[in-house]
């Protein structure tokens, strides 16, 4: 049996993707995320492995905030998991847009990780 586990502050993700894409274009963004969940959970070990600490045992999957984007775009969204094998269960710590820029920008998705308790699932 699969299990999905949402970091607390995975809500906040959603409401902050809500006020940074609007109202309007936010419905194919969530339909986005849960297709990305799901392709998670079909194939945990697709996503690529991120290599730093703190987020180093989590993994990102990489996607589009729409269904049709351009031909030389790149996914602008991570969605950060961990999957556990033994009990089969799947860690979801954040989903956001992916924004690189110097000087980091606050709105990107690993500069909003960076407060989180990642260990809060711990027994």
């Amino acid at each position: 049996m699969i299990k999905e586990k949402y970091h607390p502050e995975f809500a906040d993700d959603l409401a902050f993707l809500l006020h940074l894409i609007g109202r309007k274009r936010f419905p194919e963004c969530l339909m986005q995320i849960n297709r990305a969940i799901d392709q998670v959970i079909h194939r945990p070990h697709k996503a690529a492995p991120l290599k730093y600490p703190p987020l180093s045992g989590f993994r990102k999957k990489k996607f589009f905030s729409v269904r049709n984007p351009g031909k030389q775009q790149r996914p602008n969204m991570r969605l950060l998991y961990r999957h556990d094998p033994d009990t089969n269960t799947f860690y979801f710590l954040a989903v956001g847009m992916r924004i690189a820029t110097r000087p980091h920008n606050p709105a990107d998705v690993y500069q909003r990780v960076r407060e989180r308790d990642l260990h809060m699932w711990e027994d």
